[in-house]
């Protein structure tokens, strides 16, 4: 199994993942976390475009939605999404995880609206610009470099009042000790060496990067998981997780 050649690509990341691709959507495994935060990350996006276009039931007006999910990984989030109708195209640069999104979408015959490709997002962006009317990108900031590249390259993709939501564990003190020093090394709910403090990436810098690129923020909050319920909450407090919604002009 192979890589794309990306300038954001940092192969220890990537051996990391197509280390944890067999078990990628066995909840009871390292992963299963993801499945935990996929949820979460799902329902408060769903909520943000049926606010935003006035739906009142997504199964039926999201069937005309075009979405990117960039950095789909194995596929738990695009999954989610097609469910709703929405046209789903996942794309991330580890082929393992795009071989095993394919085969468990292959085990549902009703999800003919998503397909995946092994590509990077710089690559499909430039052949794609301005389709897409909602870009997802969850949870890859911190797994990759010049992340700015990646950031404007979903917005390239994404046409003018479209939506893009970003997800990140954000550089602060307080996001090193919650989730590499706490969930990470000292509880293992994050997989091992998933999370460094170099490859935190600050909210204020995101915020900036997306003023440069024509998209305004419109909300952001931070999520934070509790260890003696193993649930995720939304809370104001940014330092660790966050989600952020803009808009492009």
């Amino acid at each position: 199994m192979g890589e794309c050649k990306s300038p954001t690509v940092i192969p220890q990341q990537m051996q990391c993942f197509t280390k944890r691709s067999a078990t990628w959507w066995d909840k009871n495994s390292a992963t299963g976390v993801l499945h935990k935060y996929g949820e979460v990350m799902f329902d408060q996006m769903k909520k943000v475009l049926q606010e935003k276009w006035f739906i009142s039931d997504a199964s039926v007006a999201l069937k005309n939605f075009k979405l990117l999910d960039a950095g789909c990984g194995g596929g738990i989030l695009s999954e989610q999404f097609a469910r709703t109708g929405c046209t789903v195209v996942g794309i991330d640069v580890n082929e393992s995880l795009i071989n095993v999104a394919k085969q468990h979408q292959a085990l549902d015959s009703s999800l003919v609206n998503l397909s995946y490709s092994w590509e990077t997002i710089e690559d499909h962006a430039a052949r794609n610009p301005g389709k897409y009317d909602v870009v997802v990108l969850n949870f890859v900031l911190s797994h990759a470099r010049h992340r700015e590249t990646l950031v404007r390259s979903c917005i390239q993709a994404l046409r003018p009042g479209g939506i893009f939501f970003v997800t990140a564990a954000n550089k602060t003190i307080a996001g090193w000790l919650r989730i590499v020093l706490l969930e990470q090394i000292i509880h293992g709910i994050l997989p091992k060496n998933s999370h460094s403090w170099k490859l935190l990436y600050s909210l204020s810098k995101l915020r900036r990067v997306l003023a440069q690129n024509a998209c305004v923020v419109k909300e952001y909050r931070g999520l934070m998981f509790c260890r003696d319920t193993s649930l995720l909450k939304w809370v104001d407090d940014t330092a660790g997780f966050y989600f952020v919604y803009a808009i492009k002009e």
